[in-house]
């Protein structure tokens, strides 16, 4: 079965909405939607029917898509990584489909959209590593990172979960910045403490286990606001955390995509 590309619309409350299918999913044929601002990105993926000229699936209560998908002739266009071919083509059909407590929609009764250009549409590179520090919260429901790079005094955290609702998984994921006080350490890396902000609540500590030498012991009522799914806890047992030298850092000349994982 031949690739059928990404194609993007225009969700509510400022949210760009990205949806495509995946024939040979890990469990079979797949349809994904994806809402994203510049700093959260949620994912909804649902078994669907998934054909060289078009997909359809239903999310259950958040909706259901299907669309056709005309296939136009190839061409060769310029990226940030030299000429590709590139695919074209149409769709049309259906997406109707509600985030959960509506945080953002797409509906399209009569969609008319064309898929995402290939080239130049994600430029961009991870730098990891450097002076700085990374710090891993790992708890039942959820993880957090918090990554320094050492030069700006910048931190950044991200927060992501996969959750399933009936036949439907959801990936959540979602950054914030602040200041080097809300990401305090040891220098011997044996300790930490987090204190991210809004949309963070609480705080977490780090504790290195003498026994295991390599991690840590994860506590505190840390809590986050996903779209969707306020309060959602990042500590609860069992829970265990990573704290090690390294960092990251985002450079690139364009992106047009939803925020970067630096894993």
């Amino acid at each position: 079965m031949k690739f059928i590309p990404p194609f993007r619309v225009a969700g509510t409350n400022g949210y760009e909405v990205e949806i495509y299918a995946d024939p040979r999913g890990v469990d079979g044929p797949s349809v994904s939607i994806s809402f994203w601002n510049r700093t959260s990105q949620t994912t909804y993926v649902a078994p669907g029917h998934v054909e060289s000229d078009g997909y359809s699936a239903s999310f259950g209560r958040f909706g259901w898509i299907d669309v056709h998908y005309e296939r136009w002739k190839t061409r060769t266009v310029r990226g940030c990584r030299g000429r590709v071919d590139e695919e074209r083509g149409r769709f049309t059909g259906t997406v109707e489909f509600h985030g959960e407590d509506r945080f953002s929609e797409a509906h399209y009764p009569w969609l008319d959209a064309h898929q995402i250009p290939q080239g130049g549409s994600y430029c961009w590179s991870v730098d990891e590593g450097g002076k700085g520090a990374e710090l891993v919260g790992l708890s039942r429901w959820g993880e957090v990172k918090a990554f320094t790079n050492g030069e700006t005094g910048r931190v950044r955290f991200d927060a992501s979960a996969v959750n399933k609702l009936r036949s439907v998984t959801v990936y959540r994921y979602l950054q914030a910045f602040g200041p080097a006080e809300d990401f305090v350490r040891s220098r011997q890396f044996i300790s930490a403490r987090v204190t991210p902000p809004d949309p963070f609540h609480g705080s977490a500590s780090y504790h290195l286990d003498k026994r295991s030498r390599e991690y840590g012991n994860w506590r505190g009522n840390l809590t986050v606001d996903f779209p969707g799914f306020r309060g959602y806890p990042l500590t609860t047992s069992p829970t265990l955390g990573i704290l090690e030298p390294g960092g990251c850092r985002v450079r690139g000349s364009h992106r047009s995509g939803p925020p970067v994982l630096c894993l």
